[in-house]
């Protein structure tokens, strides 16, 4: 016998799962948090002091930094087959309104990311090294200590 999985014997359980932020950056006027749960996926949300909140993207937040003036949310994941990884603009528009927009594609995943001087982000990347960005957007792979 086999069995015809169709719209009458189709049940759908859905649970909400409350969670702690991975990382915070404080706004003017609330949070800006994100979550990464690995191939469970996460979300990238400002959560007004208000108590409102708003999803921007539904990707895995690794960190969030401030690159000279830009807000940059450090995207990505490593599972499998799947090797990728993006940097996000986080930007308030003239009506108030938070969006978030791809700025920059990195080699692979994110694993860190940390600020460098001037003003610059370091994100080491699953088995394809360490990128540095500047402020205007520049990328290059990171040296090594001592060349």
């Amino acid at each position: 016998d086999i069995i015809t999985v169709d719209a009458r014997n189709i049940r759908e359980h859905r649970e909400s799962i409350e969670q702690i932020p991975d990382v915070a950056l404080r706004l003017d006027d609330g949070w800006l948090v994100g979550g990464n749960r690995g191939e469970w996926g996460g979300e990238l949300v400002v959560v007004g002091d208000d108590g409102t909140f708003k999803t921007l993207l539904e990707k895995n937040v690794r960190d969030l930094h401030l690159v000279g003036e830009r807000i940059v949310a450090v995207v990505g994941l490593a599972h499998l087959g799947l090797n990728a990884g993006s940097l996000y603009e986080v930007h308030q528009g003239p009506d108030g309104a938070w969006t978030a927009s791809i700025w920059r594609v990195l080699p692979g995943a994110p694993v860190r990311s940390e600020p460098v001087q001037p003003d610059g982000l370091m994100i080491e990347t699953v088995r394809k090294g360490s990128v540095v960005v500047t402020p205007s957007g520049e990328m290059r792979m990171a040296r090594c200590r001592g060349s």
